[in-house]
């Protein structure tokens, strides 16, 4: 009998398959032995252990965030059993690996075959684009996945949809679907539209949210085979971009359309006749049609310049409703406000002093803190990296113990986390001021979700901003602040890219 070996092999070849000695536990996750750099993903993110006689591999999740097998969720600390071909993703629908156990016999039929790995990988690449048997493809470690059966072309001429209730809707009538099979055309007039486009040489593209793949929520497996079907029952060429997570692809970004354009062979899209059509509109409930739970498909299309029309308009030719956009729009802030109010104030004094920062998360208190003070010399007592108040505490104390003037970096909502930092200054100098961030909190929320794009480690979720909505008690000088002033926020950048990013719709609601 041959000698048997097990390995784990990385499906999109993003590193060289891992040997699973027999009997022998390994541990795998986030590192550069994968390529793996999602912050989700813990460095001891699953254990696996092969037995060579049962031809098995034990697969037990050790982190915080959900893996799967063949698309099914696991649960941590839970041990399941795996066989030959089965798929493990070190995060659900994520980071795809096969097992396959191999004889010596087999290996040396492929030793013969003198196959250059580096070639193969580039042909395995090429065969994705290419072979219409494999037609989804994985890109940003899994953060879009993107359909494109056979027959799909490239066009100047664009028409995009959302999926749920824009050209389909649940067969159940319930919100959500209840399964991969709960799903219907949404109106009878969607299949002839759509003909009539791609007869009119438009390129069909379906851009879909679907978070739940990454929060485990939803399967992948079956969230695939479900768009297979769908693009099956209209039978034309559409190609889909599905947003797994909260990442740039997520709408009203526009990852999804930079990727569709990167697969359009660089040809200029006629923006005066192509369109996005989707519900999410940001209209108010009406006789025929409840509230629209969110503006993501409006925004996205406003981002884009790109001509917006609603599933009721554009196949029923219904009278087009009222939008309300109430999210925070970056283009509004103004650029001629002064630094802080009253105008007259001094941000910067040359004395001993303490500046306590008051201001949502999100608010810009660290930037300003980046850009103002630490450049003229104080220090900066940061809550978020030092967590604990007594080390906030310390560090404030040992700076001025050496006549250096400080600032508190922390959110400080009320009189009582404003006082701690005041009693502790009062003892070294009488000039104690509070300045308050002039952010609001849609701003917030959007600066928020700027630092989920492009440093999620920094982000925080809405609960807290509203948190501490509940909590604020405005600053007043009976606290013992010497001064107050209000700092209007001024973003600033670096990377072009960035503030593009910036400056775009980014709140869905």
């Amino acid at each position: 009998m041959s000698a048997i070996k097990c390995y784990l092999k990385c499906v999109d070849n993003t590193h060289e398959p891992f040997l699973l000695e027999d009997e022998k536990e390994m541990i795998f996750g986030r590192g550069p032995d994968t390529k793996i750099k999602d912050s989700r993903c813990s460095r001891n993110q699953i254990k696996v252990k092969a037995s060579y006689s049962k031809r098995t591999v034990k697969v037990t999740q050790l982190g915080r965030n959900t893996c799967g097998l063949n698309g099914m969720a696991l649960k941590k600390n839970t041990t399941v059993t795996a066989k030959h071909g089965d798929r493990i993703e070190i995060l659900l629908g994520l980071f795809v690996h096969t097992i396959e156990f191999e004889s010596d016999e087999q290996n040396k039929q492929e030793s013969h075959k003198n196959i250059d790995v580096a070639s193969s990988r580039k042909n395995i690449a090429k065969k994705i684009k290419l072979n219409s048997s494999a037609p989804w493809e994985s890109v940003d470690e899994g953060k879009l996945l993107i359909y494109t059966p056979e027959g799909v072309t490239s066009s100047s001429l664009i028409a995009a949809y959302d999926l749920d209730n824009t050209i389909i809707c649940t067969s159940s009538g319930k919100t959500f679907p209840k399964n991969k099979n709960d799903w219907k055309i949404m109106f009878e007039e969607v299949l002839n539209k759509l003909r009539e486009l791609h007869a009119e040489s438009y390129k069909i593209l379906v851009f879909t949210n679907q978070a739940g793949l990454s929060s485990g929520k939803q399967s992948v497996s079956d969230f695939k085979s479900k768009i297979e079907c769908i693009v099956k029952k209209f039978n034309l060429p559409m190609q889909v971009f599905v947003a797994t997570g909260h990442s740039i692809y997520r709408k009203p970004a526009i990852g999804m359309w930079e990727a569709a354009m990167e697969r359009n062979d660089n040809i200029k899209i006629d923006m005066a006749k192509s369109f996005y059509c989707g519900d999410a509109a940001g209209r108010e409930e009406n006789y025929w049609k409840k509230k629209d739970f969110s503006c993501s498909d409006i925004l996205f299309a406003t981002n884009l310049e790109l001509n917006f029309l609603t599933p009721e308009h554009h196949f029923l030719n219904k009278k087009m409703q009222p939008f309300k956009i109430k999210v925070f729009d970056p283009k509004a802030i103004p650029c001629d406000v002064p630094l802080c109010e009253p105008s007259w104030g001094q941000v910067i004094l040359n004395k001993l002093e303490v500046i306590i920062l008051v201001g949502y998360p999100g608010a810009g208190k660290s930037h300003f803190v980046k850009t103002h003070l630490t450049p003229a010399g104080y220090v900066s007592v940061n809550r978020d990296l030092l967590k604990r108040w007594s080390k906030c505490a310390s560090e404030m104390t040992k700076a001025l113990d050496q006549k250096q003037r400080v600032v508190i970096d922390s959110t400080n909502p009320d009189i009582e986390s404003r006082k701690r930092y005041i009693d502790i200054a009062k003892n070294y100098t009488n000039v104690v001021r509070c300045f308050i961030m002039n952010t609001s909190l849609q701003h917030a929320k959007h600066n928020n979700k700027f630092r989920l794009l492009t440093d999620p480690a920094q982000a925080v979720t809405d609960v807290v901003i509203h948190t501490y909505a509940s909590k604020y008690q405005e600053p007043t000088y009976a606290e013992g602040f010497s001064e107050i002033l209000k700092i209007n926020f001024w973003p600033t950048f670096k990377n072009p890219d960035k503030e593009k990013l910036y400056k775009l719709f980014l709140l869905e609601k």
